[in-house]
């Protein structure tokens, strides 16, 4: 009778802590936009439950092909991943089953990415009508993919229809969504009904916008003699405070600490967030390979591939570098999260693994055996789940 009663206090504990832990990664488990934030930061400061000390134990949980040959970066919320693939369009991922809550194609045709807030979603999309393109920003209820509102990009002036170059993923900051336009335009939409509040011309072809701290940054990348620069925009009137000229710029801007960092073709750049001024440049031996992950002790960035390194965010100085193993390559963004960054690798057999390194001293905390074959990756972390979608596919991590 004693071991039975021992046996259920035990089980009611261990439920108890269960629900707790799930009450916990519950209030974690969301990650608003592609790149976390409107700042492009890539770093998620809320995750608590993976650790340096725990990485070391994830594994993949479930697996699933939601696209063919294409799944975006997954936005996540109240248990629903958010994401569009060349199957569906833009749809919602139950994240405990796997199973598919809704989807909505015809309307908004192939999109780039899912912004959340509140009770909505927005996603950006392009379609070809016969031969007639349109761009459209879309708002929908995360519940059930109902339309909330819809508005239509510009047209090209060249021949009056909407440009094939499309809208970029939206980023959304203070009620507002920022949405650059390939040729050259950067847009604001009020988030609540759609209506255009500015637009202003870049000149050039542009990034993701990155919006922080009453600023709209939008880097170009190059067309002809047009030079790269880095655009500050006023988020309120659309006015511009500032722009600098920039190396091969092909990312977004990232923002943090009253900085403005932009990834070059083989250097880093620093700006004043406010003023414009040039803070420090760091040049690398190999190229910049993905878009930089940021956080108030770091700036991360993927040399050639094959190379972590660590910046200090104020001065530009390497705090650490860690060649990746053998022929491993980085083939993903990459992500910070709970003093841990996160990246997918490739080696030159195309064997791909989910990788984790110390944030603080680049020491490789995982690469796991879990090995699966693509080309190039996307993750996100969030209530101590890894989320990956590379081609069609999407795996969760855990512990």
């Amino acid at each position: 009778m004693t071991m039975n009663l021992t046996h259920a206090r035990a089980a009611a504990v261990a439920a108890c802590l269960a629900s707790a832990l799930g009450s916990a990664a519950a209030a974690t488990a969301s990650w608003m936009q592609p790149a976390y934030d409107g700042a492009q930061t890539w770093n998620n400061p809320k995750e608590t439950l993976l650790k340096p000390g725990n990485v070391g134990r994830l594994h993949r949980l479930s697996s699933q092909e939601p696209g063919t040959n294409w799944a975006s970066q997954p936005s996540q919320a109240g248990g629903s991943m958010f994401l569009c693939t060349d199957n569906f369009g833009v749809g919602a991922i139950d994240a405990a089953t796997g199973a598919l809550r809704w989807s909505s194609v015809a309307a908004h045709g192939s999109c780039s990415g899912v912004v959340l807030s509140g009770a909505n979603l927005y996603a950006s999309a392009w379609r070809d009508n016969s031969g007639v393109w349109s761009n459209t920003l879309t708002a929908m209820n995360q519940a059930d993919g109902a339309l909330q509102w819809q508005a239509f990009g510009p047209a090209d002036p060249d021949n009056g229809q909407a440009s094939w170059l499309t809208f970029n993923v939206a980023t959304l900051s203070q009620g507002t969504l920022f949405v650059s336009h390939g040729r050259s335009l950067v847009s604001a939409y009020n988030a609540t009904n759609g209506h255009l509040r500015w637009r202003a011309e870049t000149g050039s072809l542009n990034n993701q916008v990155a919006a922080a701290d009453g600023y709209a940054y939008t880097t170009t990348w190059a067309e002809g003699q047009q030079p790269n620069r880095v655009y500050a925009h006023r988020a309120a009137d659309g006015s511009l405070a500032w722009s600098q000229p920039v190396g091969g710029s092909q990312y977004p801007a990232t923002v943090a600490g009253g900085r403005v960092f932009v990834a070059s073709t083989m250097a880093v750049q620093a700006f004043d967030a406010a003023a414009g001024t040039p803070l420090w440049s760091q040049t690398f031996a190999g190229y910049v390979a993905a878009e930089l992950a940021v956080t108030p002790q770091a700036v991360f960035v993927d040399s050639n591939h094959s190379t972590l390194i660590a910046l200090d965010p104020a001065t530009g100085q390497t705090q650490w570098t860690t060649q990746l193993r053998g022929t491993d390559g980085v083939a993903s963004n990459l992500v910070v999260a709970g003093n841990v960054l996160y990246a997918v690798t490739k080696d030159f057999g195309g064997t791909m693994r989910l990788a984790a390194f110390d944030a603080r001293t680049g020491k490789q905390l995982l690469r796991s055996s879990d090995t699966w074959s693509g080309s190039y990756a996307n993750v996100s972390v969030a209530g101590g789940r890894v989320v990956v979608t590379d081609n069609g596919n999407l795996s969760t991590y855990g512990l």
